[in-house]
């Protein structure tokens, strides 16, 4: 997943990453980080922060 760019990230991948970290007890992490992007759920999040998003989610 490294050599993903803006425009092959879909709101389906970074809800997979989320679920994961999600499941390793992180999901108070991930409310901040969709704070950090404005967004209070995935929905809301805007499509040209996807990569940004993407990378810090990885890093949890």
């Amino acid at each position: 997943m490294d050599e993903l760019n803006s425009k092959t990230i879909t709101i389906n991948m970074i809800s997979n990453i989320l679920d994961e970290k999600s499941r390793e007890g992180k999901a108070h992490k991930i409310k901040n980080l969709l704070n950090k992007y404005n967004a209070g759920k995935l929905i809301e999040l805007d499509e040209k922060d996807y990569f940004d998003f993407i990378q810090e989610a990885k890093k949890l």
